[in-house]
């Protein structure tokens, strides 16, 4: 089903068809939802053949996905935009629930908000053994109310997948980035946490009850009041961390004696000299030093050693970059 530009007030549920809806472009062929429950509905068991693309995704408003809800589904999510959507309950932007696994690409999820005493999930809900897997992704400014995760809420069993994927300027209660509790290991290649706040615990990720995210290729800088936390709960939890940038490096990380921290191989604590984040552009300047400085066993598309974060540097036409120099003072 293509759809020309233009502004369509309503609510699409896809009731079990696994259809493409493809719009013209995501920031001209705009689904308003009125207020009126989730704007785009998945919840009878689509597939990954299942495709909404080429839309901004507005306006809903519901106790659980504000912009998307998906409930024991599978769809593709493409080139959208989902923003200023709200939830009462869980997930502005997107809910995720009962074993969904979207895959969810080129999509900026921004400026949606869980309402006070929430679960939480500002932009992104995952609960329930939900693992989708996030590629190419923006997720900022979204707020979690009085909750947890404002950008990402992870929870109960579910480990999503992550590359290149930027988390900024989100805020909660606790994890004003990422939030992830209840069994539930994120894996992260290639994210930028930056810029978020919480009012406890972490402003880049807090993490409890049993969960165990791994970290490679990921920076965390400027989140507020700490990169990392973990919740004083009763249940140990822990972190995995390679080749990343972490603010303050390990001994910022504050552990509440439940935490325990695998500090692995090649990770630094350096400005990353982004090109201008206060207009949210965190491309790599040509002297930071997080390029070339990711997993060695790892590329980026111009074929050198992966970058640290979600936009690499390119080099292609580019004389080699100088490694392991040695100066004398004369």
């Amino acid at each position: 089903v293509t759809v020309a530009a233009g502004t369509y007030v309503e609510n699409i549920d896809f009731r079990g068809r696994n259809i493409k809806v493809v719009g013209e472009n995501r920031e001209t062929t705009i689904i308003d939802g009125n207020q009126n429950g989730s704007v785009v509905t998945f919840e009878s068991g689509e597939d990954e053949t299942a495709v909404l693309s080429g839309f901004t995704i507005t306006n809903g408003f519901s106790e659980s996905g504000g912009g998307i809800s998906i409930l024991s589904a599978a769809p593709l999510l493409d080139h959208l935009i989902i923003k200023n959507n709200y939830a009462e309950g869980r997930g502005g932007g997107i809910q995720c629930d009962n074993g969904s696994t979207p895959k969810i690409i080129n999509t900026d999820i921004i400026n949606n908000t869980v309402i006070e005493g929430s679960d939480g999930g500002g932009g992104i809900y995952l609960h329930l053994d939900s693992n989708a897997e996030l590629e190419n992704v923006f997720i900022s400014n979204n707020v979690s109310e009085g909750s947890n995760g404002g950008g990402m809420f992870i929870k109960a069993g579910s480990n999503p997948i992550l590359r290149n994927v930027a988390i900024i300027g989100n805020s909660a209660d606790y994890g004003g980035g990422i939030a992830t509790v209840t069994n539930s290991n994120p894996i992260m290649f290639n994210v930028t946490i930056v810029g978020n706040t919480a009012e406890s615990s972490s402003g880049g990720i807090s993490i409890g009850d049993s969960s165990a995210p791994v970290l490679t290729n990921t920076v965390l800088w400027n989140n507020f009041p700490r990169e990392i936390s973990f919740y004083p709960d009763d249940y140990p939890s822990s972190i995995e961390i390679n080749y990343c940038d972490v603010q303050g490096g390990q001994d910022s990380i504050v552990t509440n004696d439940n935490g325990s921290v695998n500090w692995g191989s090649g990770n630094i604590d350096v400005d990353p000299l982004f090109t201008d984040p206060d207009y949210d552009d965190y491309n790599l300047t040509a002297d930071s030093r997080l390029i070339d400085a990711g997993h060695p066993d790892s590329t980026d598309a111009d074929g050198t050693i992966a970058d640290i974060g979600a936009y690499y540097y390119d080099q292609a036409g580019q004389p080699v970059r100088v490694h392991n120099l040695i100066t004398t003072p004369s």
